[in-house]
């Protein structure tokens, strides 16, 4: 949920904004008989700061992904909300589009969508990645309001 607070005074304006993503994480059902799993290990939490603001952005590094499989995987990520939700007088719908991802290890992000996109893939074993998350952020367009998606990891045979 990202929540954005407005004060007024006569000469600045402040906003607040505080992101929490839930991952939660599903298995993909299969007709394979195979042991999968994978694991988030804590809810994003970011709050923005009027620097953040000025920066145009605010980034949530380093969110540790673990996984397990006895079969060759893919594992795939997407948003199950169509966009992040509406500023607290309805006025405002902040876009999806706003929110971004990357593996840690990635030099570019990815916007998130509501289709799935390939996050990792390999073969049986153990193994861990860090994904990292960027929200866009605007001085002129967000409006004070509770904003937030829930993202969807899905392991599947591959």
């Amino acid at each position: 949920m990202i929540t954005m607070n407005q004060h007024h005074s006569r000469i600045s304006c402040y906003f607040l904004v505080l992101l929490a993503l839930w991952l939660f994480v599903l298995l993909t059902p299969s007709t394979v008989q195979a042991a999968q799993s994978i694991t988030e290990h804590a809810p994003v939490n970011m709050t923005a700061t009027a620097s953040d603001f000025n920066a145009g952005e605010k980034v949530a590094p380093n969110n540790l992904i673990q996984w397990t499989s006895d079969i060759a995987w893919i594992i795939t990520v997407k948003s199950l909300d169509s966009d992040l939700g509406q500023s607290n007088d309805f006025s405002y719908t902040k876009p999806l589009s706003d929110l971004k991802w990357k593996r840690s290890t990635w030099p570019f992000w990815l916007t998130m969508t509501t289709t799935d996109a390939n996050v990792s893939a390999g073969s049986s074993g153990s193994g861990q990645f860090n994904v990292d998350y960027k929200v866009l952020l605007s001085w002129s367009a967000d409006i004070p309001g509770s904003y937030g998606a829930t993202i969807q990891y899905t392991i599947s045979p591959n």
